[in-house]
């Protein structure tokens, strides 16, 4: 096909219910490249119409009737440039009329069906519904069961036939064809040629009843029309060729997901690398173009050997397809039985090997579902996301107003658009020195915080390959690459070849080496903004896709930064600093709410809305901001590399490439940008805080004004409209000098005890929105009252999650997959609500919700498993579905923790303790409830806190019952320690709790705590009060004993990765969790008790049996007692026997129906003995092996993972035919063995463990089964 076609194909499909034709047809499709696919004769049903539904045809639009007949579908290509106005089907299947652009151009297709009798009714309807639906020219498809041309479109039996005469059929399409004036399109190509579509067997006769018909203006785009081969169908393929105007390929090269997955592509790959390097690396040419030729001709070498390979595929099945058309062609002309036979066995033959082939692909889709389904994985995620609607941009205005449909022209717009957001101060770029002065002028004006000598030198220092390696491991894999098309895997599969080599790119890069030009191009791909005006370039949102060694670079300086922004970035920034969270903003807003509202005084929330914020920052202000916080000279080039002539492409399908620069902005897509926005943000805070001028919220000495979390600020201000006069300044000022903006149509007051003659005139002065009631800010909703911060937040959030579990319950998803669902997609957006928002939750919403996430995980049915059975940890022997109560105290307790860390650190720390003050709540809240000290005021998030502490603090085990962490001052049990000031020494030197007095062997002597501590003589006295105070009982007691798992987070300083997962754990696995109710009744039933830790090595075994959910579900429903037997359904109905089902007369218990009925006991005897052929040694019929796969002692760990998969098997079996009277023959074993076999290779062969799987399925093999 030439660059600028487009391909229509259309084809009678005789049935497509098959999931293997629909491969076929599928894969058909994609070999051919077709864009829009016109298929008739479907016959899926209307209810299965997602059927379908393929990821490379986006847009499906088809006519089904209830049954399985008729049917005809339009399939729409991802890339093909057709934008769909309006579509129409009729009621039984037999047409579609779909109208739209295609390209620049208003196009009606049309499939159609027709009747294969005559039906005067049909082509009036299908004439009538045209009128009304169709716009703009027509392009026809579909099995009209007609000919136009009877004398030359239908064939005779034998030479000595009369010429065929038309049917009554073909005379109403002929007039149809002359009222709506359609051309045949491949009759004006061909018009000499005699060729046929279908072969009518009973007749022995050929017609060519499949056309493409259109309309007369669109024939100057056709370039070719051609007809297939009769192969998968008994209809040829009929094909047609488009130029369209105005339009480019939408084709970028890309290296496939699964080209490095063959072993001998990737051996042949790295013998050309090293190749290449050997005989480039020369020092003759700078290095930075040896890479950028190595893309280049690997890119190369990569499309050759994937286009060899592909042909050595595909060289069968055309060398039997040219068989097939030299044949069909020769029985055309000369139709004979001998021809016919000849022509049915290639045929034959090319059906077998397509379905062969598609045997072989459906294989590898069974393997990636046999992994992936209903795990916490993309599969799931994608199952239940809604679909995104088609983001193809088909018009757009320009700045003129104008309507513009083209893809080149829209991307005009977007260029455009782009070019001037990207460069919006040309006189900046490069600076005056007026401006260079005005810039050093504003950050002189602050006492910004500088590098210390030794961070320098760490970002200084030269690249190494172990960073290098580190970078690329954490490259996800499935990300989208930049121009080059160079993915994640490429990098990772040959590190050992290029790290070398980026290690020497990157440091000659650092060293002032520019990278070559066209690794600093990006793409920028556009996706709409919900809620925008969409004819409008700034409605849509820019996803920049940067090449990945340009991101590999910024993520080895992004590593380097990030540990140091801690101690340059002041705390009231949050966002993307290392150890900092999006809740300290959040639950310091909530408080701040409630001091506003109790001080009475006029004050307001302002939250400000920066404009394309990361896009604006101007480089002149980001380089010596960088030099002022005394950044060193190296690590300030290694960045400028970066923002060397960069350019950026927008993609638009269908249009050319048209770069343009870049002048200002953080780069989009780069893992460096968030820290250097953070930086560049860090002046305008700083100026805010240190300025008299604007006045914020004080609590004791501390002034809380600002809070940011990267672009999200956060202004807390008294005095309005002074605070605001200089705050407009303060920003006037800022952008004049960076870049950055404020909106102030979209920046937000939230006004507290003002009028609104008051609030009219701020905005009246300064622009500044007022809402009413609420403001969001990062993701919550901030009221103007602290009591509704509940109401505003919870119950929308509650309504949305419930509604979603009721549209994931139509979804096919298997029991564990739907536990899955809720943590992967329910949980984390709970989470964040539960820290964002330190408040007490009604627990009549959470039992509300919880039951309702109960009802989906049974789809509504009956409850199988004891509810405290699903809470727990699948290591514990349950199946680990949140319990939302559990994790709502585990958030809150997370910041419990947070409470100790050290002053300065986290600001709602900070402000929560100024407002206890002289009290501290990480101590005030170990003294026992009954000696604490009264506080004038206690913040309701702190309070909400403590009170939460206090509750679970004994029944959790959080605390010992005299615990070391009880404080010494400021403890009335310790009168002396009222005045702390006296024990200065004492708190300088780190005795703050009566754990810092003694150990386990006693108290401390003075002579120790002077050493320890750095006491001086004269502090005796005051030492021999402690040790007063230290020698009753009970703090001796509390002294000695050991920390809990609580008191020892809160004692490590910041709080750990991960601290809401180990609290959780905590929370469900304590006190010690009773038996569970299956435990007992398995041994019960088989009248053993298991010994030591023979449970966790069944539970264990469940878990690890296979990588497979649907298996793992099986020994779960085993062990758990899922299935209904004779006695359950006894009980729920007394009419119902409790009867074995197998005719045995015994009652059907569990115990019977798995392991003592006499035939279940004769088909463990034959697992027993396979067992013994495949290891060689007699298993014992041990129902607790047999049943639970507890690990038999005397084999190895891989012989026991192979124990564990056939007695799956074995009960999966059994499962199978549960109420069956008979159980199922040992072939049904093998069978369900063999399948798992496979796919546990096709596994292996992928994440390339195939050692480790040869030693779980080696006895296996070896058996030959």
């Amino acid at each position: 096909m030439q660059p600028n076609t487009m391909m229509a194909l259309s084809l009678n499909v005789k049935g497509l219910n098959s999931p293997q034709k629909r491969r076929v047809l599928f894969r058909d499709l994609r070999r051919k490249h077709v864009d829009i696919a016109f298929l008739q004769e479907t016959r899926i049903p209307r209810q299965d119409s997602h059927r379908l539904r393929d990821p490379r045809f986006s847009q499906v639009f088809s006519s089904c009737a209830l049954n399985k007949q008729n049917g005809v579908a339009i399939l729409i290509h991802r890339n093909c440039l057709f934008t769909k106005h309006d579509v129409h089907t009729d009621t039984a299947g037999r047409y579609v009329i779909l109208s739209g652009t295609l390209g620049t151009r208003s196009v009606t297709l049309v499939n159609v069906y027709a009747p294969n009798t005559p039906d005067k009714h049909f082509w009036e309807a299908l004439q009538a519904d045209l009128d009304r639906h169709a716009l703009g020219e027509i392009l026809m498809c579909g099995d009209f069961n007609a000919v136009p041309c009877p004398a030359v479109d239908r064939s005779r039996p034998s030479a000595n036939q009369t010429p065929t005469m038309g049917t009554r059929q073909d005379v109403l399409f002929g007039s149809f064809l002359n009222q709506r004036a359609l051309i045949d399109v491949w009759r004006v190509s061909h018009p000499s040629t005699k060729d046929f579509t279908f072969y009518s067997n009973p007749h022995g006769s050929y017609s060519r009843i499949d056309n493409i018909l259109i309309s007369p203006s669109l024939l100057p785009w056709v370039t070719a029309a051609s007809i297939g081969v009769i192969s998968w169908s008994d209809h040829a393929n009929v094909v047609m060729e488009l130029s369209l105007p105005n339009c480019s390929p939408a084709w970028n090269w890309r290296l496939g997901s699964h080209t490095l997955q063959d072993a001998g592509l990737v051996r042949e790959l790295e013998g050309e690398l090293e190749a290449y390097f050997r005989d480039n690396v020369t020092g003759d040419i700078s290095f930075s173009t040896v890479w950028a030729a190595h893309k280049a001709v690997i890119r190369g070498e990569i499309i050759k050997k994937v286009s060899y390979r592909k042909r050595l595929k595909l060289q069968s099945v055309l060398e039997l397809q040219h068989t097939l058309r030299v044949q069909e062609l020769e029985h055309k002309t000369t139709p004979s039985q001998e021809g016919f036979d000849r022509l049915q066995g290639t045929r034959h033959a090319l059906n077998r090997l397509l379905l062969e082939d598609v045997a072989k692909a459906m294989t590898w889709s069974k393997r990636r579902f046999y992994e992936s389904a209903n795990k916490m994985d993309t599969l799931l995620a994608r199952q239940i996301r809604p679909r995104p609607p088609v983001t193809r941009i088909t018009s757009l205005k320009d700045s003129a107003g104008r309507s513009i449909k083209s893809p080149q022209n829209i991307k005009r717009a977007f260029t455009d658009y782009y070019s001037s957001l990207y460069n919006h101060s040309p006189l900046h770029s490069p600076p005056t020195a007026s401006h260079l002065t005005e810039i050093n002028s504003f950050l002189s004006s602050v006492d910004l915080p500088k590098l210390s000598s030794s961070q320098g030198l760490a970002l200084a220092k030269d690249f190494t390959l172990e960073e290098i390696s580190e970078a690329i491991v954490s490259l996800k894999p499935n990300k989208a690459p930049g121009p080059d098309g160079y993915t994640a895997r490429y990098y990772k599969t040959f590190f050992p070849i290029l790290g070398p080599h980026l290690v020497t790119l990157f440091n000659a890069v650092k060293a002032g080496n520019p990278f070559p030009p066209d690794s600093l191009l990006a793409s920028l791909v556009v996706l709409p903004k919900p809620g925008k005006n969409l004819s409008d370039p700034s409605g849509y949102r820019p996803i920049s896709l940067l090449n990945l060694d340009v991101k590999i670079y910024a993520k080895v300086l992004a590593a380097r930064l990030n540990p140091l922004l801690p101690s340059i970035i002041h705390p009231d920034q949050v966002g993307f600093i290392q150890g900092r969270q999006a809740y300290e903003n959040t639950r310091r807003a909530v408080g701040a709410i409630w001091h506003l509202e109790r001080e009475g005084r006029p004050s307001l929330l302002l939250s400000l809305d920066a404009e394309k914020a990361f896009d604006r920052i101007e480089w002149p202000f980001l380089f010596t901001l960088l030099e002022h916080m005394s950044f060193p000279p190296e690590f300030c080039s290694a960045i400028r590399a970066l923002y060397h002539n960069p350019r950026a492409d927008v993609s638009i399908p269908g249009s050319q490439a048209a770069p343009f620069s870049i002048h200002n902005g953080t780069r989009q897509g780069c893992p460096l940008s968030p820290l250097l926005f953070a930086l560049t943000l860090e002046p305008l805070l700083t100026h805010i805080r240190s300025s008299p001028d604007i006045k914020g919220m004080t609590v004791q000495d501390g002034s809380f004004k600002v809070s940011a979390y990267a672009d999200d600020v956060l202004l807390t201000l008294t005095s309005p409209e002074s605070s605001l006069t200089a705050t407009s300044a303060l920003l006037s000022r800022f952008s004049a000098v960076s870049g950055f903006r404020v909106n102030l149509d979209k920046s937000v007051i939230l006004p507290f005890h003002l009028s609104r003659h008051q609030t009219q005139a701020l905005t009246a002065v300064f622009g500044f929105k007022i809402a009413s009631t609420t403001i969001p800010y990062l993701g919550i909703h901030l009221p103007n009252k602290h009591d509704d911060i509940y109401k505003v937040n919870y119950p929308p959030l509650y309504a949305k999650l419930r509604g979603e579990m009721e549209v994931w319950n139509k979804e096919c998803i298997s029991w564990l997959g739907r536990v899955h669902c809720i943590k992967m997609n329910l949980l984390p957006r709970l989470l964040y609500l539960f820290q964002a928002l330190p408040s007490p939750i009604d627990p009549s919403d959470l039992r509300f919700l919880q039951s309702h996430i109960d009802a989906f995980v049974w789809r509504g049915g009956r409850r199988r498993v004891a509810r405290s059975t699903l809470y727990r940890p699948r290591e514990l022997g349950g199946l680990g579905l949140p319990n939302i109560q559990c994790y709502f105290q585990a958030a809150q307790l997370s910041q419990v923790v947070t409470l100790h860390s050290p002053p300065n650190t986290h600001r709602w720390v900070d402000f929560e303790s100024a407002c206890m003050f002289p009290e501290s709540p990480k101590y005030w809240m170990w003294l026992p409830k009954n000696v604490r000290p009264k506080v004038p005021t206690l913040c309701p998030p702190l309070s909400h806190s403590i009170a939460l502490w206090d509750s679970l603090a004994s029944s959790k085990k959080l605390r010992q019952a005299s615990s070391s962490m009880l404080p010494i001052w400021r403890n009335p049990l310790f009168p002396p320690g009222q005045a702390p000031d006296q024990f200065s020494r004492f708190v300088e030197g780190g005795i703050l709790r009566i754990r810092d007095l003694q150990d386990r062997a006693g108290l401390y002597s003075f002579d120790s705590l002077t050493a320890r501590s750095g006491l001086h003589p004269q502090d005796f006295f005051r030492y021999m009060q402690l040790h007063h105070f230290a020698s009753t009982t009970e703090n001796k007691i509390a002294g000695s004993s050991s920390l809990t798992f609580f008191e020892r987070l809160c004692l490590s300083g910041d709080p750990p990765r991960g601290l809401i997962s180990r609290l959780y754990a905590h929370m469900v696995s304590t006190p010690s969790l009773p038996i569970i109710t299956y435990m007992a009744a398995w041994e019960r039933d088989l009248g053993s008790t298991l010994e030591g830790d023979e449970w966790l090595d069944i539970w264990e075994a469940a878990r690890k049996v296979s990588i497979c959910t649907t298996l793992q579900e099986q020994g779960l429903k085993t062990m758990m007692r899922w299935y209904t037997t004779p006695v359950l359904l006894h009980k729920t109905n007394s009419a119902v026997p409790d009867d074995c089902w197998r005719g045995c007369g015994e009652r059907g218990t569990q115990a019977h129906m798995w392991w003592s009925c006499p035939a279940i006991s004769k088909y463990w005897d034959s697992v027993q003995t396979l067992l013994e052929q495949v290891f060689g040694t007699r298993v014992p019929k041990d129902p607790w092996t047999y049943l639970f796969a507890n690990p038999v002692p005397d084999f190895t760990m891989h012989h026991n993972r192979l124990l564990s998969k056939i007695l799956l098997a074995a009960r999966k079996a059994v499962a199978e035919s549960w109420r069956s009277p008979r159980l199922p023959p040992q072939r049904r074993l093998l069978q369900i063995m063999d399948h798992i076999q496979l796919m546990d290779e096709l596994s292996a062969k992928v994440h390339h463990t195939m050692p480790a799987y040869r030693k779980v399925w080696d006895a296996w093999e070896s058996l030959g089964m």
